[in-house]
């Protein structure tokens, strides 16, 4: 069943025991950890993300989240990975993959993003110009397009290390190492990395430009934890996917992943979200599917779209002037993600 985004309970059972809170007062601000670390703290067992995969809905709670990206931080420093050094991850949508994220940042280091659509050459050509020290991937395939060389020692899967990483107990070494490493992230250091599956420039945002991007979209539409985000994005839209994450995580609000693929626009009414983040054909498609200049064109759209929930659009880029003034006209006026560079 589709109509699900505002079941915002647990969506799972947590058999491993929780790790301590770590207060976000003893992280440096403003930095994504501190953000997440105090949504963490506020909405625990509410649900963080979740991702269609397979034609099914898998999810992660907050408190969930916390402690995965607190293990894998963990299990980082143990294989050897140092602050500020380069990880690579290349993975398709996962509920994890913001916990990724996040744990190599715990562990001082910094996440070099590929998109999942890059081909070998372009992959292993990223990996090697980050300097990354070790690789993360969702499975075998993507695995596959990277080698060990250069810098690169070590390469593990999702469903394999990490996931012992996930449900292994921090040693005191390591779980002392990554709360020292966390209290001295750098608010003008990089966040992240992001790759295009085209090859091409990467692009870079720092904590402090990263966090203020995500804050500054969130406060354009008042998004909040009452909110239900719809992120419908081609892997080539990299960075508007990494930033839609760290919208969610500074509003607080649950964010359904999926590709565009899965949920065509007759499909979106049933999913009723609050916050649409569409690519442009999709925005199309509702556009061409609404009677446009029906004195009722407003009400039609948001009961086709979100059931009257839905009160804000973001698109990648630009959706062009005529897209533009539709969605303007009955009440919807379409924010640009962009990259967060600005």
């Amino acid at each position: 069943m589709d109509a699900f985004l505002f079941d915002i309970r647990s969506s799972g059972v947590q058999s491993r025991p929780r790790l301590p809170a770590i207060s976000a007062a003893l992280v440096p601000s403003p930095t994504t950890v501190a953000v997440f670390l105090a949504q963490a703290d506020r909405l625990g067992g509410r649900t963080m993300v979740r991702c269609l995969r397979a034609g099914a809905w898998r999810g992660i709670t907050w408190e969930d989240a916390r402690d995965r990206a607190f293990r894998i931080a963990c299990g980082l420093v143990a294989a050897g990975v140092g602050p500020t050094e380069r990880v690579a991850f290349l993975s398709e949508d996962r509920p994890e993959s913001m916990s990724v994220q996040l744990g190599i940042q715990m562990a001082g280091a910094v996440p070099a993003v590929i998109a999942s659509t890059a081909p070998a050459g372009v992959a292993q050509r990223s990996v090697g110009e980050c300097g990354a020290v070790l690789a993360i991937t969702s499975g075998e395939l993507l695995a596959a397009r990277l080698h060990l060389t250069g810098t690169l020692g070590r390469i593990v899967r999702l469903d394999g290390e990490v996931a012992r990483w996930s449900e292994a107990e921090p040693e005191g070494t390591q779980y002392g190492e990554v709360l020292r490493r966390i209290r001295q992230l750098d608010p003008e250091g990089a966040a992240v990395i992001g790759y295009p599956a085209a090859g091409g420039a990467a692009t870079t945002l720092t904590q402090r430009r990263l966090v203020s991007a995500a804050e500054g979209r969130v406060r354009a539409v008042g998004m909040s934890a009452s909110d239900a985000a719809l992120a419908v994005l081609a892997p080539d839209h990299l960075m508007q996917r990494i930033l839609v994450g760290y919208m969610a995580i500074a509003a607080g609000a649950t964010l359904c992943v999926a590709l565009p693929a899965d949920v065509p626009a007759r499909r979106v009414a049933a999913l009723q979200p609050t916050v649409l983040l569409a690519g442009p054909w999709l925005l199309e498609d509702l556009r061409h599917h609404a009677r446009a200049g029906h004195p009722r064109a407003r009400w039609w759209l948001r009961r086709r779209v979100g059931g009257r929930r839905l009160r804000a659009v973001f698109a990648p880029d630009d959706p062009g002037p005529e897209s533009q003034a539709f969605f303007r006209a009955v009440g919807l006026p379409v924010q640009v993600l962009g990259s967060g560079e600005r």
